[in-house]
């Protein structure tokens, strides 16, 4: 575009030389020749159509002059708001950049407190691994204390009997001594209710083991589920907002585009205006040129007859 308008503003100069020389010449011609008679009124019509001519000339050329101003200033316009549009497509390619360099950063760092997640969860993991094989433990101890409260009663069932039997046998005797059996039974009768307190014991001790180790696993699950989640929704919440500022960037990058694309097909338009001015004023200079020759033919002609009349 600058060179177009280099080479039109070359070749408006060229034409104003070619003009000013025609101007000295018109002056050179027409300062020795006096004017006489009817030939002089002839001379001096003639000389008024060539001036009126080089005025309109010099009008077009002011006019011309105008118009390449104008165009100059709007085309100066035209780049500006190029050059503008054009660091805005840039600004906004920088900004595109530095957000898929955020949005990099921010995956990375999203993975990584992912993957710090799971190894947290995979350490509890492991450090409860263990309860379940404790539980199903617990639970074959619990079932054999309930087994072996269930002999116990049946035991004390038939110690009982015994007892029973044996105070029946003492009142039916009264001199028989069953005193010894007495004893014994009441022994065992004993040892048999405090080894059910120890198996109650223990029974109730592994339920309470057992409950405290499901808690600690329900617990466990969800904490991570809940971990797991918020994790999972800040990533969504981010991947969101980060995309609808690529999508804003994006919008406004090609609204610079095609502001650029607008401002460079309106400095085209301006050029071929330039040029078809140029090219009319050209045709314009060149037909005023040829009747300005032919005046000053002319001119010279009627000089000379001045200069040397006709006798007669």
């Amino acid at each position: 575009m600058k060179e177009n308008y280099t080479r039109l503003l070359t070749e408006f100069q060229r034409k104003d030389c070619q003009m000013k020389e025609m101007q000295k010449r018109m002056k050179g011609i027409c300062g020795p020749c006096p004017s006489k008679g009817g030939d002089g009124d002839a001379d001096a019509a003639e000389l008024n159509l060539l001036r009126a001519r080089v005025n309109e000339l010099k009008e077009e050329q002011l006019e011309f002059k105008c118009i390449m101003k104008e165009q100059s200033q709007q085309l100066e316009d035209y780049r500006n708001k190029y050059l503008l549009a054009q660091q805005k497509v840039e600004e906004q390619c920088v900004s595109l950049e530095k957000l898929n360099m955020n949005n990099k950063r921010i995956e990375q760092q999203i993975n990584t407190e992912v993957k710090e997640i799971r190894a947290k969860f995979q350490e509890k993991l492991n450090e409860l691994l263990h309860f379940p094989k404790l539980l199903e433990n617990e639970q074959l101890k619990l079932a054999q204390v309930c087994k072996e409260k269930d002999e116990m009663q049946t035991k004390l069932v038939v110690v009982c009997k015994e007892l029973k039997a044996c105070k029946t046998q003492m009142e039916q005797q009264p001199n028989v001594d069953v005193r010894p059996q007495l004893a014994q039974c009441q022994m065992e009768l004993t040892q048999a209710r405090n080894e059910l307190e120890e198996l109650l014991r223990q029974r109730d001790l592994f339920c309470e083991q057992l409950k405290s180790t499901q808690d600690d696993l329900d617990t466990l699950r969800t904490e991570s589920a809940k971990i797991i989640a918020g994790t999972k929704e800040r990533a969504e919440l981010i991947k969101s907002q980060q995309q609808e500022q690529i999508n804003r960037l994006e919008k406004e990058l090609a609204q610079c585009r095609a502001t650029a694309s607008l401002s460079v097909n309106d400095r085209e338009a301006v050029i071929r205006e330039m040029q078809g001015q140029l090219n009319t004023l050209s045709y314009s200079f060149d037909a005023a040129q040829k009747q300005i020759k032919t005046l000053r033919n002319h001119i010279a002609y009627v000089s000379n007859e001045n200069c040397f009349p006709v006798k007669c």
